[in-house]
């Protein structure tokens, strides 16, 4: 049996993959965030591979109904409602919403 361990999804050869079983732990950040927001009564979570499909997904789901969450290299989106932190997706800020989210990997892994 051989096992591969990468790190960041930027380090994995899509065309070596075709065959292959990929499993996916993201405990750092995204997942525990998206964890977090379920537990405090987030309606759904629309992961995104970018800021551009993010913005377009939230416009489309209205915006009164959604929040655009995510970061970039460690830091919130500039015009995003919140950024990666699970102290951030409290009930009071996600409680019946949408949040539409976009993070250097977790999202894009």
């Amino acid at each position: 049996m051989r096992i591969d361990v990468f790190f960041t999804v930027d380090e994995v050869d899509p065309a070596l993959l075709p065959g292959t079983t990929v499993v996916v732990v993201d405990v750092v950040r995204a997942t525990t965030t998206i964890t977090e927001a379920l537990a405090n009564g987030a309606r759904g979570i629309y992961p995104t591979a970018s800021i551009e499909e993010a913005v377009k997904l939230a416009s489309s789901l209205g915006r009164e109904d959604a929040l655009l969450c995510g970061e970039r290299k460690g830091a919130k989106i500039e015009g995003f409602d919140l950024g990666n932190s699970p102290r951030e997706f409290t009930r009071a800020a996600v409680e019946d919403k949408r949040l539409v989210m976009s993070t250097t990997n977790g999202t894009r892994a």
